[in-house]
């Protein structure tokens, strides 16, 4: 079993240090909201009222439920009150992580303010050809991080539209010498 706590920081260590002593795997995340905590029960209804003005579209792909851990229903997603349980609701990371290994998922990609859950999903996931692809993190720079994931994105096999990642950028080609390569570099 593995528990991640949120919270204030001298609360949260109680909790973890409590759990660790009971055999349970446990690691605090600093958030900067009281996210999934009965704290946001007074937004709530406000929320959903909000939330059923919302188009909905139906989701192209397959998606794991934060609320289930298992692969979305088609519907599942389009409901004010699916987002209502999702804010106020524990998040089934394990669970869901766990479903995206046995469906044979082998690349991650977080997108996030912070790799932190690369690090959580790599406890969890334990396949020697995992390929774990960061968000931007601290000490180096948003766009290198980003360029570097991609790169392993499309090494991996994915398929990338270069035409619109290039769309905002103006380049043009540059022509290379058409024998080999002999001591230089270019």
């Amino acid at each position: 079993t593995q528990v991640v706590i949120s919270g204030a920081k001298r609360e949260a260590a109680a909790v973890v240090a409590a759990m660790e002593a009971e055999g349970i795997r446990a690691a605090w995340l600093p958030v900067s909201h009281a996210f999934h905590s009965p704290l946001l029960e007074p937004m709530l209804d406000k929320f959903e009222e909000v939330g059923a003005q919302v188009v909905f579209k139906r989701q192209r792909i397959g998606l794991i439920s934060n609320l289930t851990g298992a692969l979305a229903t088609d519907h599942e997603f389009q409901s004010a009150a699916y987002w209502r349980m999702h804010a106020r609701q524990p998040v089934e990371f394990v669970r869901a992580m766990t479903t995206l290994a046995a469906q044979g998922i082998r690349t991650f990609l977080e997108v996030g303010p912070a790799p932190t859950l690369v690090s959580l999903g790599r406890q969890i996931v334990s396949s020697e050809d995992a390929v774990w692809l960061p968000s931007p993190r601290s000490g180096k720079g948003d766009w290198v991080t980003l360029l570097e994931s991609l790169a392993r994105l499309y090494v991996n096999g994915a398929s990338v539209d270069w035409d619109a990642f290039d769309r905002d950028h103006s380049r043009h080609k540059v022509g290379l010498p058409t024998s080999p390569f002999q001591r230089q570099r270019y």
